[in-house]
């Protein structure tokens, strides 16, 4: 049994990322535009942070920011609205950190023998940030 080389994986993985993009799932590739009517509306609130600050997962894997969820919530109480200024900003300037543009894929393995690719499955670790963020704007758009 052949260990899978570095080729086979980045093979498999460029055809099942091309497919899914091909595929126009919903929301990928779009931007978000707003058109504000005043200075405040469209932007992240304190309580939307807040919110989803209680529902995230705790002890899950970092990305490349190495930053816990635990840390966000500890840094927000005693940095106040920084995180939410931070945020605001981003939509503000309608562009996002390019640090949040890269993930750390890993692979965890399902079942069977180890020598196909298609027994394991990718997992994608994001900046703690970008996922916060991320579900913030999740929610707004629901």
């Amino acid at each position: 049994m052949d260990p899978i080389t570095k080729t086979e994986w980045k093979e498999y993985y460029g055809k099942l990322w091309n497919e899914q993009c091909s595929k126009g799932e919903e929301g990928i590739g779009k931007e978000r535009r707003r058109e504000w009517a005043d200075d405040n509306e469209g932007m992240i609130k304190i309580e939307e942070l807040n919110e989803v600050l209680k529902h995230a997962v705790k002890r899950k894997s970092c990305g490349l920011d190495n930053l816990p969820m635990e840390f966000m919530e500890i840094w927000r109480k005693r940095n106040k609205n920084t995180l939410n200024r931070s945020f605001n900003k981003i939509i503000d300037r309608n562009q996002m950190l390019q640090e949040w543009e890269t993930g750390i894929v890993i692979i965890i393995h399902k079942k069977g023998k180890n020598c196909k690719c298609e027994i394991y499955r990718g997992n994608t670790l994001l900046p703690t940030a970008y996922r916060l963020f991320a579900n913030i704007i999740k929610k707004q758009t629901k």
